[in-house]
């Protein structure tokens, strides 16, 4: 009897435990199909994305022709930037030698040795007419660069038509108050710039002319200013009256 008593049991414990082992059999194979069909689903999402990545970076090149001839792999190196063209880098390096040689033409003419200004800066300052040179004085220290470019060409157009006309002419026809001072009239400065050119042994008067023109904002009151200056500095050219020897100096 308790032999098969212990038959019994041991039966039926193996019974039982068929059903537990067959139960976990089904569940893993259940966990590697989820598994495996999660991952064919991840493939597919990775696979939808590239296609529409592609045809996204299509589109891009069909719009901008200039992206056409990159590959891919220069975006991701970073090299995807808008490039030249054959025919843009043509255009520039034109346009820069153009600009070259117009620069170049410029500097040819204003280093012109044929120039009326030229030529006056060549020979001594002691051999020029002096009331040229006053007039020349008083346009470097009183006016702007651009006005004495102005100036200059303007002179330079009007010496080709007459050849024999000097740069006081020039100032007395065309610019008769340019140098004109609240106290004083154009003439008086200039003769008072001649009377100390004529008594100084060297240049040293034009830096005292230009320290004291200073910044020429208000280019009569400046001339004051150098006369008052002129009149410290060479007293004696100067009478009582304050006016200088001589009103005007003859070319």
């Amino acid at each position: 009897m308790i032999r098969a008593l212990q038959k019994r049991v041991l039966f039926s414990s193996l019974v039982l435990m068929e059903p537990r082992n067959y139960m976990c059999t089904t569940r893993r194979t259940q966990d590697k199909a989820n598994k495996s069909a999660m991952d064919q689903e991840d493939k597919e999402e990775l696979e939808r994305e590239r296609h529409l990545r592609e045809r996204f970076s299509q589109k891009i090149q069909e719009a901008m022709p200039q992206y056409a001839q990159q590959g891919p792999e220069s975006c991701s190196n970073g090299t995807c930037g808008a490039q030249q063209t054959p025919s843009s880098m043509m255009f520039f390096r034109f346009m820069f030698f153009l600009t070259s040689l117009l620069l170049l033409m410029a500097l040819l003419q204003i280093s012109d040795k044929n120039s009326p200004f030229n030529i006056m800066q060549n020979i001594p300052w002691w051999q020029l007419p002096l009331s040229s040179v006053s007039y020349f004085t008083l346009m470097r220290a009183l006016l702007p660069y651009r006005e004495q470019r102005r100036i200059k060409e303007e002179y330079e157009v009007a010496s080709r038509l007459n050849p024999t006309l000097t740069l006081d002419q020039f100032f007395a026809q065309r610019y008769p108050n340019m140098f004109q001072g609240y106290q004083t009239q154009q003439q008086e400065v200039v003769a008072a710039v001649s009377a100390c050119l004529a008594s100084a042994n060297d240049l040293n008067f034009v830096r005292t002319i230009s320290r004291a023109a200073g910044s020429a904002r208000d280019i009569r009151a400046s001339v004051d200013n150098i006369i008052g200056t002129l009149k410290r500095e060479y007293p004696h050219l100067f009478q009582n009256t304050g006016a200088p020897p001589f009103s005007s100096v003859g070319v």
